[in-house]
């Protein structure tokens, strides 16, 4: 019982890590170095789409070993300089994902108060 703890939370700082810490380093030096990288925009757009994915519809899978293996794996691809999966999403599919989902979000209360602040 104690080594499954031990490693999950292992596998719970990697994935943190991944997912939040390297992508905000290499977005710091992009910004830092005032250079525009698609990379790092597109992979924050896309980790946003998918955070709000699992904490909406997805919220079941959560806690989910398979999931969070699976999410995982997309991750380290969305961020893999050899891969640069979250480029290759925006510039194959930014239309199908992200304007649906902008029509969804200037629907709700949230958008409007944003937008008159």
């Amino acid at each position: 019982s104690g080594k499954i703890i031990k490693m999950s939370c292992v596998l719970c700082l990697a994935f943190l890590a991944l997912s939040w810490g390297y992508p905000a380093y290499k977005t710091y030096q992009v910004i830092k170095e005032n250079d525009y990288d698609e990379q790092w925009i597109s992979y924050w757009m896309i980790f946003g789409v998918l955070t709000f994915l699992e904490h909406t519809i997805l919220y079941y899978l959560t806690g989910n070993y398979v999931w969070e293996i699976l999410k995982a794996i997309f991750v380290a691809w969305l961020v893999h300089p050899d891969f640069k999966g979250a480029e290759f999403i925006n510039e194959n599919f930014s239309g199908q994902v992200y304007f649906p989902l902008e029509n969804i979000l200037k629907s709700t209360p949230v958008w409007k108060l944003v937008e008159n602040s």
